[in-house]
């Protein structure tokens, strides 16, 4: 039989989540929740243990950096494989270690598996991220800003195409 109290606290940490991310105040997401803003602190502080904080950390910086590579011309960086690679290892290694909760010789080994693509995959992200700023600052010392050109209303003349 699996863990109960380990899926218990994680389906619970992931609906408090939820309702946080959804009002965007956690004194807002404690009334709604009935409880106290220190308790969803500790469940926050939880995932952020469970899920990573790096995960979060690279993803905000590709959202903070898009305003700076529109403004010199591009509207993303390149897709890399080992960015690829790493959410296949993390998305993997999700379902194995939930799977190796069980209380089995097959679900045990099952869970060394997850972990050790949970591991990996989370070096790679990192790894991605690293490859992700490198981008970025070459991409601020090298290209320019592009130079934004007033827009002028466009007026016909009956004598311009004749």
């Amino acid at each position: 039989m699996p863990d109960s109290n380990f899926m218990d606290v994680q389906l619970r940490d992931l609906h408090l989540l939820q309702v946080m991310l959804s009002e965007g105040s956690l004194t807002r997401a404690a009334a709604l929740l009935d409880t106290t803003q220190p308790t969803l602190s500790k469940a926050l502080a939880r995932l952020r243990l469970q899920l990573g904080d790096p995960l979060l950390v690279r993803d905000g910086l590709l959202a903070a950096s898009l305003p700076l590579l529109r403004s010199r011309g591009l509207s993303a960086l390149p897709v890399t494989y080992i960015g690829k690679a790493a959410t296949f290892a993390l998305m993997s290694g999700f379902p194995l270690v939930l799977l190796g909760t069980w209380n089995a010789l097959w679900s045990r080994v099952i869970g060394a598996c997850g972990w050790a693509f949970l591991i990996w995959g989370m070096y790679a992200y990192l790894w991605a991220f690293v490859l992700y700023a490198v981008q970025i600052v070459l991409v601020v010392r090298r290209m320019p800003k592009l130079e934004h050109q007033s827009r002028q209303p466009v007026s016909r003349k009956a004598d311009d195409h004749g």
